[in-house]
């Protein structure tokens, strides 16, 4: 999957790392996005993404074309009907497109997955879900190293903006258990 051709996994995927649902995925406009800031403001959450997700995301809004492989390589044209995903149609085609839908996202998950489970017989199977989780564990794990003496003296109102979930103390000891499983997971990996 090159990144210059416009698949829309590319942007679904970094979107759901920092953060956004797939309704907010699929709502997204331009002007949500601060990019001098490495912003996106939806409501009245911000979500911050680094250079990597912003050299992702920009190549993305710049593409206009690209090409793909069905049988036959063919060149595509990344319509541009309101919102940041552009849907896809053929070059010489007459049809009109309109905003790209869940099911489209799903559809570029299990595509990626497909080709990754190729190349990787054991891989994970990456959703929204799952990806938007190990993202939401990762803000959890800069919020460990941020908050002095470790995240479990982060108040639940903090732990659950981070998760974007409900604040209270029980909704904090059950993120704070799935984190520190995923902590030693990672662990383990890292090993």
């Amino acid at each position: 999957y090159s990144r210059t051709d416009g698949f829309l996994i590319w942007p679904a995927f970094v979107l759901a790392w920092i953060g956004l649902s797939v309704s907010e995925i699929i709502d997204l406009k331009e002007e949500n996005f601060t990019w001098y800031n490495k912003q996106i403001k939806i409501g009245g959450e911000v979500f911050q993404f680094n250079r990597a997700i912003y050299d992702i995301l920009k190549i993305y809004a710049s593409t206009t074309t690209g090409w793909r492989k069905q049988n036959r390589v063919f060149q595509v044209k990344l319509v541009d009907v309101g919102y940041f995903l552009k849907p896809t149609v053929t070059q010489n085609s007459k049809k009109i497109p309109s905003q790209v839908t869940k099911k489209q996202i799903a559809a570029a998950f299990d595509r990626f997955n497909a080709l990754y489970q190729e190349q990787e017989n054991d891989a994970a199977f990456l959703s929204h879900q799952f990806v938007w989780r190990m993202g939401a564990f990762d803000r959890l794990s800069q919020l460990d190293s941020q908050t002095e003496g470790g995240i479990a003296n982060a108040t639940p109102k903090t732990i659950s903006a981070t998760y974007r979930t409900t604040a209270n103390n029980r909704t904090k000891k059950l993120i704070l258990a799935e984190y520190q499983i995923y902590k030693k997971k990672v662990a383990e990996v890292v090993k």
